[in-house]
């Protein structure tokens, strides 16, 4: 059979809300937090497979059959299940983080493995081989932080928050205006991290006093920056990450747009629920508001201090035929594309391997391979996943809505 029914773990994290992700998935809150769904074959986390049951889980059955599962293509290509769809709901922001390019995550993990660091050693950086460029669709309205301001901006946001005059801090924002550019960057946030437990106490109680008015008002990006300090500030006290959130441009997404985060570009969520396809890694590099591990120096090696705006992706809308409406999300990763696929009646050709979440309705998927005497068949509800396999012929078909993440298409 090449349609597996599969369930997806759900990660407890703090930042998750209590009861959006179980209401999606239409089961009961588990009484904490529940931050992401993964649906996938990370080793990490695993889908289970429902049905049929030929292994317990999606990581043993491409590894098990990795040809049959994935598609020659697929299997020759890149060797496992490349990409890694997750839900997110965002109850808080996350810890700013940014993911190391390929060549630095298969470097990071091999120094690691030599030197004996356990794969969950609390300050282990890299937790597999592979770089983790990401997409974000938002389901709701969505906040995110992404990628540093230009220096001059920074230095005006900082100066607005009244730190230019601050004890440890007033050199390297006079260098943002006087010599803008990444090495200016990378000098103010490293500085972020070097003052002294009462230099940066200073510091943040002097943005906190000038960020207080300005919350108030929601209409204004400085506004943004002062409403999210203070909410970061309530999470995670001191922390020099608060000062680095004001270096970062803010975005804020509305329903069925995205945004596409690559490797080396530093970013927090901060609130929302939504749709996220990335390749399958869970590489993560910290740069404060988390009471993880925050490894500086490694951080500073693997970022890109040049300003850069985000890289915002609104969606493509076909009609490939009566009762179809896709709409595409591109992105640079070869590992992965995303669309979103409403039905109204109409029939849909799925390519594998692919991973399906139902956000609405019901959807039908049919295997028509001809050696088969009967077509196989699995329907899906809104939070039932599945995948088709990259070994056969595939179709969507019903009344509903759900997302289909596969390789690129100029990747298989």
């Amino acid at each position: 059979m090449a349609i597996y029914t599969i369930d997806g773990p759900t990660m407890p994290y703090a930042w998750g809300t209590r009861d959006r992700l179980s209401a999606f998935l239409g089961r009961p809150p588990t009484g904490g937090p529940e931050a992401e769904l993964w649906i996938g074959a990370h080793p990490r986390g695993p889908a289970t497979v429902r049905a049929p049951a030929p292994a317990p889980d999606l990581a043993a059955l491409v590894e098990n059959a990795p040809e049959a599962v994935l598609g020659a293509g697929v299997h020759r290509r890149f060797g496992r299940l490349p990409f890694l769809l997750k839900v997110l709901s965002i109850g808080a922001p996350l810890s700013l983080q940014t993911h190391p390019d390929a060549a630095q995550a298969r470097a990071g993990f091999s120094a690691e493995e030599t030197a004996g660091v356990p794969i969950d050693a609390p300050e282990r950086n890299y937790k597999d081989a592979f770089h983790k460029p990401e997409l974000l669709v938002a389901l709701t309205p969505v906040e995110a932080l992404c990628g540093f301001r230009p220096p001059q901006e920074c230095a005006r946001l900082l100066r607005h928050f009244d730190l230019a005059d601050a004890d440890g801090l007033s050199v390297e924002i006079d260098d943002l205006t006087a010599h803008p550019g990444p090495a200016a960057m990378e000098r103010c946030f490293r500085r972020f991290f070097t003052l002294t437990d009462d230099q940066l106490a200073a510091a943040l109680e002097r943005v906190d006093r000038r960020a207080a008015p300005d919350d108030r008002n929601t209409d204004t990006d400085t506004a943004a920056a002062a409403r999210w300090f203070r909410a970061a500030q309530a999470a995670f006290g001191t922390d020099p990450g608060l000062l680095a959130l004001l270096t970062l441009r803010h975005v804020t997404l509305a329903p069925g747009e995205g945004i596409y985060l690559p490797p080396r570009r530093l970013h927090a969520y901060l609130s929302g629920f939504g749709v996220e396809l990335m390749a399958s890694s869970d590489n993560v590099l910290r740069g404060g508001l988390t009471h993880k591990h925050v490894d500086v120096p490694e951080l500073c090696r693997v970022l890109d201090f040049e300003a850069a705006e985000p890289h915002l992706c609104p969606g493509l809308i076909q009609e490939p035929s009566t009762g179809v409406r896709q709409t595409s999300y591109r992105t640079p990763a070869a590992e992965f594309a995303l669309s979103r696929v409403e039905l109204r009646g109409g029939r849909f050709a799925i390519p594998g391997p692919a991973l399906l979440l139902v956000v609405d309705g019901e959807i039908e998927l049919v295997d028509e391979r001809e050696e088969r005497p009967a077509w196989t068949r699995a329907r899906l509800q809104r939070g039932g996943q599945a995948l088709c396999s990259g070994d056969g012929r595939h179709r969507a078909e019903g009344r509903g809505s759900f997302f289909l993440a596969t390789v690129a298409p100029d990747a298989s």
